[in-house]
């Protein structure tokens, strides 16, 4: 720094702050299991804010109820967490399937979302 140069810290704005549901899925929650997602699905958690649906599942991983908390991953990297609307043993039957196909498959459609977009938390 030269004298008489101004001298000043430059702070970039954060991410949102976060309510204390999605600080819960984040960081508190337990993690019962994962679910390993393609590239399309990732992109559209991360960059479209979407709902996960089963036909972006890859695989799962773990043994987890409905409205348990699962990591989310692409290839080898965990990119968020968040509230399952499935079992895991309901997922074995639905991985990669498409949404009118999960009534046909279980008997029943809770929800057309494995994971409702209200209900994730991606890193940013």
């Amino acid at each position: 720094v030269m004298a008489g140069e101004d001298v000043a810290t430059r702070f970039a704005a954060g991410e949102r702050n976060r309510t204390a549901r999605e600080n819960w899925i984040a960081f508190s929650a337990p993690k019962k299991g994962t679910l390993t997602v393609d590239k399309g699905a990732c992109q559209a958690l991360l960059e479209g804010q979407k709902s996960l649906l089963a036909r972006g599942i890859l695989q799962y991983q773990g043994k987890f109820n409905r409205g348990d908390v699962v990591e989310l991953r692409h290839e080898s990297q965990i990119f968020g967490r968040g509230v399952v609307g499935y079992s895991s043993d309901e997922i074995a039957k639905i991985v990669g399937r498409k949404t009118n196909e999960i009534e046909t498959i279980l008997g029943y459609k809770r929800k057309d979302e494995v994971i409702h977009r209200n209900d994730l938390v991606v890193w940013e």
